[in-house]
């Protein structure tokens, strides 16, 4: 009976017992290597006349000393950088001096004590704890770290082969790692802009945006420059070692060291760096490298430990000031209530209703802007609702530089573009939006000669136009995932999809033809007036139906005095727009046929037509920001209607 008991727990053993190997090699491996490169530093010190050294090492000038502990500080400051961008890439939302003190003593101390992952985390979580329940969990503070490991990685590894790659002393041996770095950046960007998130042995990749990887880089070269600098000016100097090579020797010494696991690197730091420096300049070296133990090590790492021995302040805010509310960024705040998102000016507003959609708001949660958070820009959608238009700039301002990615605003009316326009964005026309004034609509005239031809044909085509109470959800379905198949996809951003819960809240009308759907159309309901938002259809519709859905709406918004209907935007339309603008948006319209059968459609209700803008803060926001709308807008499989188990109610 024991028997085989223990045969079928043998396999599940070893199973368990391979994590566990693997977790010893990664933790001993590091160790042997660090200790091969101690031993391989001492045979190389036998050599060396240590009075040599210690006469080097007190020929340093005080102006020498105190020029590396500024330069080390100023290394400080950009290690420092890679916490915060870490803490904006997890949302956390913290106080921004409390991130930069934290990891600038996480980083001393781990770099002196090492197994820096550990260190590093246990430092973290003892300064930013905020005694807030769900806020203290180690694994946040491992989860910074990780970060921060990560980018200074990849920070460090782009700087180290484009100086190798580009430095004029070493250009001529390694100029083959110029080849590597442009394919390496390439396909990282690359990935960034169309792969940011993959899955590699079950584990989820996120490749932060572009504007985060080149501060990644930038960082990294401040820090990595400063530490060297630090380490120049220890130099004696007579030793003929220029900075252009000592920056990629120091570069590649530095990546040995954080690969041998020692602390600091010592052993293959030292090793590397005096392998690569002339013989004879060897002692002053060694005498330098000593110093700048001291000065990059030693000081900041006691500096440290007062820190975390005695923090200056236990408390810690959740939120910087001032406090953005990012609903959906982060667990902060309330979402705007269902009255607040009536009462908005601008009916796109109720796209909130849609679940999954994210808002920012200001401080006291008075006001709000619909969102939509892309992987290179944030994209403000339509105008504010809720408060004026600088406190919610200054929200969006805040949001931004907490995403570490520029904001833009999509479809912005006339009135927040002009506001804008003073806080220094600039404008750019999208199209124009047709609006319809209910209590002026009237179907006699010239002007409504092809509405009423549109309009003969559906009757006389027996087409009957409904506004359900109950919505016949599953048949709405059925049309919208034809639609969807017959135009590759449903959009996002600000086009509809089709969702049952944000229907719901929207004003529907339906289209039968001999008893069965065929069509329907439905409009965001606010207080200030009804935007078109789906416009779904058969292969089979009759001419005229969609024109008399549209019509039987523009009666009712007449009977319930609403201001004014929207029947959305025409892509490229401008009709007031002059000069280049015009041409490049009459050269783009007229090879859009989709934008040319719009602007006919809506034509045909006389619409009066009122601009929409895209606002950007720079050429850097305008690529980013035009990329990433028009990555949000491509249609995709996942954008197809949901179908499954949508009943009619």
């Amino acid at each position: 009976m024991a028997h085989p008991r223990t045969t079928q727990a043998a396999p599940a053993a070893r199973t368990r017992a391979r994590p566990r190997l693997s977790l010893s090699l990664k933790q001993i491996l590091p160790l042997i290597i660090g200790g091969v490169m101690v031993v391989l530093l001492a045979q190389k010190l036998a050599d060396f006349d240590l009075a040599q050294v210690r006469d080097a090492l007190a020929q340093i000038s005080p102006l020498a000393w105190a020029t590396s502990m500024a330069l080390t500080v100023i290394s400080f400051r950009a290690v420092a950088q890679y916490d915060l961008i870490a803490h904006r890439l997890l949302g956390t939302g913290l106080p921004r001096g409390r991130v930069l003190a934290s990891g600038a003593s996480a980083t001393a101390l781990a770099q002196m004590l090492g197994l820096g992952v550990v260190t590093g985390s246990l430092v973290r979580w003892r300064l930013l704890r905020s005694g807030t329940p769900g806020q203290d969990h180690p694994g946040r503070a491992m989860s910074i770290t990780g970060l921060v490991t990560a980018g200074f990685l990849f920070g460090w590894a782009i700087t180290t082969l484009i100086a190798f790659a580009t430095l004029p002393t070493l250009a001529g041996d390694v100029a083959w790692i110029g080849w590597i770095v442009g394919p390496l950046a390439l396909a990282l960007c690359g990935a960034s802009l169309f792969l940011p998130r993959f899955t590699v042995f079950g584990r989820q990749i996120i490749i932060p945006g572009l504007p985060t990887l080149v501060a990644l880089v930038l960082w990294a070269a401040i820090d990595t420059i400063a530490a060297a600098g630090a380490l120049y000016v220890l130099l004696p100097p007579d030793v003929d070692l220029s900075f252009a090579l000592l920056i990629p020797a120091f570069l590649l010494a530095l990546g040995c060291g954080i690969m041998s696991g020692t602390p600091g690197g010592f052993g293959a730091f030292e090793l590397t760096l005096l392998s690569m420096t002339p013989p004879e300049a060897a002692p002053a070296v060694l005498a330098a490298i000593v110093g700048f133990r001291l000065t990059y090590y030693v000081l900041p790492a006691m500096l440290a430990a007062g820190h975390v021995l005695w923090p200056a302040d236990k408390a810690l805010a959740p939120l910087d000031t001032p406090q953005v509310l990012r609903h959906g960024l982060s667990k902060t705040g309330t979402p705007p209530n269902t009255t607040t998102i009536r009462n908005a000016h601008d009916p796109l507003s109720a796209l909130l209703f849609e679940p999954g959609r994210e808002a920012i708001s200001n401080a006291d949660n008075t006001g709000h802007w619909l969102v939509h958070r892309g992987n290179q820009a944030l994209i403000a959608i339509g105008a504010p609702f809720g408060a004026n238009h600088a406190q919610m700039d200054a929200a969006l301002d805040v949001a931004s530089r907490e995403a570490s990615v520029p904001a833009v605003v999509y479809k912005a009316p006339q009135a927040l573009a002009s506001q804008l326009r003073t806080f220094g964005w600039w404008q750019l026309p999208l199209g124009a939006e047709a609006i319809v004034l209910p209590a002026q609509f009237d179907l006699s005239g010239p002007s409504h000669r092809q509405l009423r031809r549109k309009l003969r044909h559906s009757t006389k085509a027996d087409v009957v136009i409904t506004h359900p109470k109950n919505l016949p959800m599953r048949d709405m379905a059925n049309v919208a995932q034809e639609w969807a198949k017959d135009h590759g996809g449903e959009r996002g951003l600000s086009m509809g999809r089709f969702e049952p819960q944000l229907l719901r809240a929207q004003r529907v009308y339906t289209a039968h033809h001999k008893e069965a759907l065929i069509a329907f159309v439905s409009f965001h309901v606010t207080e200030r007036g009804w935007m078109l938002d789906l416009v779904r259809h058969t292969k089979t519709c009759p001419d005229g139906t969609m024109h008399a859905l549209i019509s039987a709406a523009i009666t009712d918004a007449a009977d319930q005095n609403i201001a004014q209907l929207s029947l959305d935007c025409v892509p490229f339309h401008a009709p007031g727009a002059t000069g280049i603008v015009a041409r490049v948006l009459n050269w783009a319209h007229k090879r859009s046929p989709g934008a040319r059968g719009l602007l006919q459609f809506k034509n045909s209700f006389a619409p009066s037509w009122t601009p929409r803008y895209l606002m950007v803060k720079g050429p850097g926001g305008l690529l980013l920001g035009c990329f990433e709308i028009g990555k949000a807008l491509r249609p995709t499989p996942q954008s197809r209607p949901h179908t499954q188990s949508q009943p009619n109610s």
